[in-house]
């Protein structure tokens, strides 16, 4: 890991952090066992062992400060490095229904129910018709 390099080498760059999405899909038959899939790789036990032993950063804030953190300088340098320089934006009021609309496109293109063209021509129509209203 290493400090993204900015334009001023007085300036530090803001970190990128990018992790997990866990989701259960709408028609999934096993919901219950989703959840506690997602409660276990979540959970403080789960992410303590990814820190450790795979380098993942850790989300939750109490396995930040757990004290294994400490034996992973990796890990401690990034964390601090995230805490001293987050990446801030403002995203446009919009940004939801996009993000919802693209999830819906991705959904209809995995699970076969469209072409990739036409899940993208879909969202193009729903987002400007969306924004309109």
């Amino acid at each position: 890991m290493m400090a993204v390099p900015s334009l001023d080498p007085n300036v530090k760059a803001p970190a990128l952090v990018s992790g997990w999405t866990l989701g259960i899909p709408k028609a999934s038959s096993h919901k219950d066992a989703a959840w506690k899939l997602i409660a276990h790789w979540s959970g403080a036990e789960m992410q303590i062992q990814q820190a450790t032993g795979a380098g993942y950063l850790p989300g939750r804030r109490s396995v930040a400060n757990n004290p294994a953190m400490d034996k992973q300088s990796h890990i401690r340098w990034a964390l601090d490095y995230a805490a001293q320089s987050p990446f801030k934006f403002n995203w446009p009021e919009n940004t939801d229904f996009l993000n919802a609309t693209l999830a819906n496109a991705v959904q209809e293109v995995l699970t076969n129910k469209a072409t990739p063209e036409n899940a993208l021509a879909a969202v193009e129509k729903a987002y400007i018709s969306g924004v309109k209203r």
